[in-house]
């Protein structure tokens, strides 16, 4: 793991950010006031879902080590502010990292120096185009499954929400192994975008079976969490074994990005 966070600091450029940042006195800075003045998010949002965060060990530190990475984090960001979510995000690399200063710099630096936080500009515009582009994406490689989820008025954003706007993490509970999500993040780091649209897929083509069988609530509760719990943190060896199987470019995202954009001019264009 140390040789893994060695090259993930690499690429979030932390020795940079450490010269600009002092996290400990920006930390002080922030905690000193009870709502953030620069991106008016109020504290109280992060408070309770740190407090819906669950921990190994240490429960009462750990939740205060990410309460004040993520209110230094928003303070500094007021373009990005909070959104629910960040906060599995924080723990992940907490975990990871066992450190608070060291997790304030992995998540500065996945929101400064990676494409990720795009999805939180414009009120959510890229990461709406990310559902649309996912469900189209869908109807390529799983027809079946792509089939099913409509009929069952069932749309991307309802169960990849998670999954892009915390990198699959919201999934991770008390005492899991981490073997498959950590393998999730690699891939990202590496490669953007594609890894979690590949992802996406493979777990919905692992799971086709059995999500082709459910309907009603069992269907939103298997899609909502079941399918990642079970093959990100039960059965990732599996899933690490498929991961190569969807080799989805970036091009392909892109050109499809494009084409729900011209879609979405023709109809503005007629209403």
């Amino acid at each position: 793991m140390k040789l893994r966070l060695m090259v993930w600091n690499s690429i979030l450029k932390t020795k940079e950010l450490k010269k600009q940042f002092n996290y400990q006195k920006e930390r002080d800075k922030t905690i000193s006031t009870a709502y953030d003045r620069y991106s008016n998010c109020p504290f109280s949002i992060i408070d309770l879902d740190v407090q819906r965060t669950q921990f190994d060990d240490n429960v009462e530190e750990s939740r205060k080590n990410i309460n004040n990475v993520l209110k230094t984090v928003a303070t500094l960001l007021p373009e990005i502010n909070y959104c629910q979510g960040m906060n599995f995000i924080a723990a992940f690399l907490y975990r990871i990292s066992k450190s608070e200063e060291q997790t304030f710099y992995l998540m500065l630096g996945l929101l400064k120096n990676t494409k990720f936080s795009k999805i939180f500009y414009n009120e959510l515009k890229k990461l709406k185009l990310y559902f649309s582009a996912f469900e189209k994406i869908l109807t390529l490689y799983l027809p079946i499954v792509s089939s099913f989820l409509k009929t069952n008025s069932i749309m991307a954003n309802y169960y990849s929400s998670a999954w892009f706007i915390t990198l699959f993490t919201s999934s991770m509970v008390k005492n899991t192994k981490l073997d498959g999500l950590v393998k999730i993040w690699d891939n990202f780091l590496l490669k953007g975008w594609k890894c979690i649209f590949n992802t996406g897929l493979i777990l919905l083509e692992m799971s086709d079976e059995k999500l082709l069988t459910l309907r009603n609530e069992a269907l939103m509760t298997f899609l909502s969490n079941g399918i990642t719990q079970n093959l990100i943190f039960e059965d990732f060896s599996l899933l690490l074994q498929k991961l190569k199987k969807f080799k989805i470019k970036n091009k392909l995202i892109h050109n499809i990005k494009n084409e729900i954009k011209h879609e979405e001019q023709l109809t503005e264009e007629n209403d």
